[in-house]
């Protein structure tokens, strides 16, 4: 088994692991896979996927990190972004901007994000332009 690394929490990011855990058990039931399966499939045993789901360590009583290895297999078994995982479980974190930004995008047509595109590639252009 692996060992569950110890670190302190603030309570929203205690609430985002507790979202990270209901969110990895609908991944766990829409794959139609029990407990068992997905820690055969993943590599990872039963007991420490179940503490994920429940946000919490039984054995300690304390939530807990889980490490981007743990992550990665989930990914890979459930077949979702790496990417999003790292997010929900804090090991990256977007800038405001960027937050804003995709919140933003998120709110327009797909012709307004052609011309956002647009716009995004020219400065880019011109910002590597500078730089070179």
């Amino acid at each position: 088994m692996r060992r569950m690394k110890s670190v302190i929490l603030t309570p929203e990011w205690i609430r985002q692991l507790q979202d990270l855990g209901v969110y990895l058990r609908e991944l766990r039931m829409q794959n139609g896979l029990s407990l068992r399966a997905a820690a055969k499939e993943a590599r990872i045993s039963q007991a420490y996927i179940s503490d994920l789901e429940h946000g919490i360590n039984r054995g300690s009583k304390k939530p807990f990190l889980p490490s981007p290895q743990i992550l990665e297999a989930l990914s890979q078994t459930y077949g979702v972004s790496y990417v999003t995982l790292l997010r929900m479980a804090g090991h990256l974190v977007e800038s405001p901007g960027k937050q804003e930004l995709r919140l933003f995008i998120d709110d327009l047509s797909e012709e307004e994000c052609v011309q956002a595109l647009i716009v995004l590639k020219s400065m880019w252009n011109r910002n590597n332009e500078q730089v070179g």
